[in-house]
């Protein structure tokens, strides 16, 4: 469970730090967080078929936010050399394209943590925890409403609320549960 804690942990919280051209890295990369989260649930992808989605699902959200991680790290590579300035051109495209598509990564990620939230609510009602799945389910309907509230925020730029604060607290919401739903199981372990 200590990898799905942690995985979530780089996927909602953001410590991002500005370079000096205004470019922002953030130094708890969400593919790092969905590498931790295949690593847990590969073993649990048996347990029943969100499971198994939620594994497949997070390997493309790997590799997209991996392209997105190292799109924001242009700033990184030296300019003087034919080499640092050919890597410094690609990451920036590869930088300005995420940055255009900023909210509906953010919304697969949404999407992604309400997939989990869907699997452990499975997990509880195939284990007679009716109201750690009733609330898994709630929580899987409000990241899914926090995933269209991302997308939608593709074409309104001046939305003052932060996701990552709503999600953060949602995701420790998530933690509670599964950490009670789950404590004695041998699944989990």
């Amino acid at each position: 469970m200590i990898l799905i804690y942690a995985g979530l942990a780089f996927l909602v919280f953001s410590f991002t730090v500005p370079f000096d051209n205004g470019q922002l890295m953030d130094l708890l990369p969400s593919f790092i967080g969905y590498l931790l989260l295949w690593f847990a649930l590969n073993k649990k992808a048996e347990i029943n078929q969100n499971f198994k989605a939620a594994v497949n699902y997070g390997s493309v959200m790997l590799l997209i936010t991996f392209l997105q991680f190292f799109g924001s790290c242009s700033s990184l590579f030296p300019k003087g050399s034919i080499d640092g300035t050919t890597f410094a051109r690609v990451f920036s495209v590869i930088g300005s394209v995420f940055g255009v598509i900023d909210p509906i990564v953010t919304a697969a990620n949404m999407i992604y943590i309400a997939l989990l939230c869907g699997a452990f609510g499975m997990y509880c009602e195939d284990n007679d925890k009716r109201k750690s799945a009733i609330c898994l389910k709630v929580l899987q309907f409000l990241f899914i409403a926090l995933a269209v509230f991302a997308a939608v925020t593709l074409f309104f730029k001046n939305i003052p609320v932060k996701i990552w604060y709503i999600s953060s607290v949602l995701a420790i919401i998530f933690g509670i549960i599964t950490y009670i739903s789950a404590k004695n199981s041998k699944e989990f372990s």
